[in-house]
């Protein structure tokens, strides 16, 4: 049993840790031939986001309503929510890499090397184009949800009977 549970543990270290090993490969290597080089790059991973992140909290929410009924159609909603939320995280590791490191007074402040100041170097202020992306793809997402809601409320309400 511990054999499984450390397994477990790895796995889960590897899969959320993993995205930010290579995420600064895949900024290097895509962002330039980008529509919008990194600009474009980062306004991508930004609306991603919350489109990701709204899609994995659906499907685990339906598991949690189908959970005390059917055990086996929960499950299948938990297994859905597993793309989006793999995606989800590695779109956080794209939006970390656009962050640009804090002065240290031990270190230095960047290097020729390192991706995070590649990223800050090449496109200036690239944070703030995914920060504007993220914000408006989640507005964009609860004015949709708000539209649905007020048509599927619009739709269930019965028809009032008519006087004459």
């Amino acid at each position: 049993m511990v054999t499984i549970v450390a397994g477990v543990g790895v796995l889960f270290v590897a899969f959320a840790l993993g995205p930010f090993a290579w995420s600064g490969e895949l900024w290097r290597e895509t962002a330039p031939d980008w529509p919008g080089e990194g600009y474009g790059f980062a306004a991508t991973a930004g609306a991603l986001l919350p489109v990701t992140l709204f899609a994995m909290m659906r499907a685990l929410w339906r598991a949690n309503t189908h959970w005390s009924q059917r055990k086996v159609p929960a499950l299948l909603f938990v297994v859905a929510a597993l793309p989006a939320g793999t995606v989800s995280l590695m779109v956080l590791a794209i939006a970390a890499q656009s962050i640009r490191p804090k002065r240290s007074h031990r270190d230095g402040y960047c290097s020729t090397v390192g991706e995070y100041c590649w990223i800050s170097m090449q496109y200036p202020y690239v944070w703030l184009i995914g920060l504007a992306g993220t914000v408006l793809s989640a507005l964009l997402l609860m004015s949709l949800y708000q539209a649905c809601e007020k048509r599927r409320g619009s739709e269930s309400a019965p028809a009032e009977p008519s006087t004459s």
